[in-house]
């Protein structure tokens, strides 16, 4: 989810950014459904009788560049638009990525470009794919920190219970081996490091 700060609901500025970034993140690999006040109908009826299934943000014509922005009145009662991707007091627009299926890695390169998109804008970016990469981001770097931590605590304890340097190469070395073996076949098998998989380095 991108959220997206306006003024509110005639906010013509956000409302071209909104439409703007629904085109950009459409265009993105990996992405299967961009649902925004850009592209998602807003179901409404004329004043001829006629429904109009237009989208609530939309150029009023070919090349031209205002934009023209559904009523605060339509956009309240709509059950598609309020709270999912307008706030009830019209201050933040919502785009929803729909993203495809994708490995760690591709949620990951994703992420990157929606990043790049959204620099300088007044977005947000939210989600649980966003939890999930971040989270595994972070564990990464604890990993990296605790691992080491926790191979010089044992090596300090193994040499003040044996005073001798053999059996704490022997010791390590075994742990050390198998744990190499469990890391190298997660990472071949694209395995993410996650809360639960963190902790095998250190009981291994």
């Amino acid at each position: 989810v991108v959220a997206h700060r306006a003024s509110g609901f005639d906010d013509a500025f956000t409302a071209g950014e909104i439409e703007r970034l629904t085109g950009k993140f459409d265009e993105l690999p990996g992405v299967r459904r961009v649902d925004s006040l850009a592209s998602v109908p807003l179901i409404r009826s004329r004043p001829d009788g006629a429904v109009d299934l237009n989208p609530a943000i939309e150029r009023q014509a070919f090349n031209e560049p205002t934009l023209r922005i559904a009523g605060a009145a339509a956009l309240a009662v709509d059950r598609l638009s309020a709270n999912t991707l307008i706030s009830e007091d019209g201050r933040t627009m919502a785009i929803n990525i729909m993203p495809e299926r994708l490995s760690s890695d591709g949620f990951d390169q994703l992420l990157k470009s929606i990043r790049k998109e959204v620099k300088g804008t007044a977005a947000t970016i939210s989600g649980v794919p966003v939890f999930r990469i971040e989270t595994s981001h972070r564990t990464a770097r604890e990993v990296a920190i605790f691992v080491p931590a926790t191979v010089a605590l044992m090596a300090l304890l193994q040499w003040l219970a044996f005073r001798s340097l053999r059996p704490v190469l022997v010791s390590l070395g075994t742990s050390g081996i198998g744990t190499l073996i469990v890391v190298g076949t997660m990472g071949l098998l694209d395995v993410p490091l996650t809360i639960a998989t963190m902790i095998l380095p250190s009981v291994l």
